[in-house]
């Protein structure tokens, strides 16, 4: 309803607009229009041209209002959703933590795997060497 009236006040507007500019060619012609008549077009121009404006202002005030509220209701959701990313992190954080507790446990195994392997060297070298002297005494 507020677009057709908007759009009645726009055409009355432009047929004032339209008698105003008939009526100061009709004076600067020396025709009949006095100038009491011409500055009540003006004014009824002039009222016509406000209440437009005002209906056009309510209409904006009314998108404006409506934009907040999706705004605020947006904003809401986007508040959720990054406590909801924050949690998510926090767990991801951790098992980050686990993980790398894992890591340099795995890393801790396999040096004292290097070490036994090293030890087991040393003992089949040793070996190698008593059985080379027992060959060599009998």
């Amino acid at each position: 309803m507020s677009k057709k009236l908007q759009a009645i006040a726009l055409i009355v507007f432009y047929l004032f607009l339209f008698w105003f500019a008939y009526q100061v060619i009709l004076k600067l012609t020396g025709h009949s229009p006095t100038v009491e008549t011409i500055l009540m077009t003006a004014m009824a121009m002039l009222i016509s041209f406000l209440l437009v404006a005002t209906l056009k202002l309510g209409e904006f005030m009314g998108e404006t209002r409506a934009f907040m509220k999706n705004t605020k209701e947006s904003f809401a959701l986007m508040k959720s959703d990054f406590s909801s990313l924050k949690s998510d992190f926090a767990s991801l954080k951790s098992e980050f933590g686990q993980m790398k507790s894992d890591i340099l446990l795995l890393k801790s195994d396999s040096a004292v795997m290097k070490g036994n392997m090293s030890l087991m060297k040393s003992d089949i070298s040793f070996m190698k060497v008593n059985l080379v002297n027992l060959s060599k005494k009998s």
